[in-house]
């Protein structure tokens, strides 16, 4: 059982506000059981698929390193905005 069932349930909500389109998609993402028994399911090729799709194309990383120099310049931005 989760320890804080609501973190889970606002979660839930919050992700179907930004990503979803109706209310059924609500629905699916809100059975987690339903989801993992149906992975759970998934021949082994489906998960060397996913391996293929994600981990093995090539990729670019970028790096950022905040510059404190840069913040104090626009600090006007981060207020109003």
């Amino acid at each position: 059982m989760e320890k804080q069932p609501a973190t889970q349930l606002f979660g839930h909500m919050i992700g179907h506000q930004l990503y979803d389109d109706n209310d059924e998609q609500l629905t699916i993402r809100m059975d987690e059981l339903k989801l993992l028994r149906r992975l759970k399911s998934e021949p082994a090729s489906f998960w060397s698929g996913l391996m293929k799709k994600y981990f093995t194309r090539p990729h670019v990383a970028v790096i950022g390193v905040p510059s404190e120099k840069m913040v104090d310049q626009n600090e006007f931005l981060f207020v109003f905005v």
